[in-house]
């Protein structure tokens, strides 16, 4: 199925948002290390907004990565601790943003439709299922990369994160489903190659 440019490009966004606060972190003044983590803020809520705003609107297909996204970063954040807030490890309070979400769009849209939809969508297009699991790939360069601070790793930012943009609208602006999958899952395969290849050479 091809959707609308304005969809396809909206889609696109958390993945640039991950992408310019990656760039940020890996700078060395304090201010632009500032920037790094309210962009990532900004890309992890806008994927909650994507996944709510998919919720309710029956989980069309461009929601997918946003699912991944979510219930990954929910997981990934139990083992991780916030200084600022508390040097313990979130744990199941990692989970907040998820339920938040859960409860608005159940108020929002009270009805196990969009859920049956998902199911019915993912029975028919199992490769739909690639979708949820590029969500997380920004988690998974980053985590990669993340002890590397050196600004030789910014080129590597930069075409990761063109990469993935370019990929996931490709998906949603092709209606050719075996090469729009071939794009997404080469793209993945790719960013995550040029982040090891980073991650071994600092």
């Amino acid at each position: 199925m091809k959707y609308s440019q304005k969809t396809s490009l909206l889609v696109t966004i958390p993945f640039i948002l991950f992408g310019t606060g990656w760039l940020f972190s890996v700078l060395t003044f304090n201010h632009v290390n500032s920037f790094g983590t309210l962009f990532m803020y900004i890309a992890i809520a806008s994927m909650f907004i994507l996944l709510g705003t998919g919720w309710v609107n029956g989980f069309p297909r461009w929601s997918f990565p946003a699912i991944g996204c979510c219930l990954f970063m929910s997981c990934y954040f139990m083992g991780v601790s916030i200084p600022v807030i508390s040097k313990s490890l979130l744990s199941v309070w990692a989970w907040l943003p998820f339920l938040i979400t859960v409860i608005i769009c159940s108020l929002l849209k009270p009805s196990l439709i969009p859920f049956k939809q998902l199911f019915s969508d993912i029975r028919q297009h199992p490769a739909s299922l690639l979708l949820m699991l590029y969500g997380i790939i920004p988690f998974i360069v980053i985590a990669i990369c993340d002890e590397i601070y050196s600004p030789q790793i910014i080129p590597a930012i930069v075409i990761i994160t063109l990469m993935l943009a370019g990929g996931i609208y490709y998906f949603f602006r092709s209606n050719k489903n075996k090469i729009k999958t071939a794009v997404i899952v080469s793209t993945a395969v790719i960013s995550i190659g040029i982040a090891l290849s980073v991650c071994f050479s600092a």
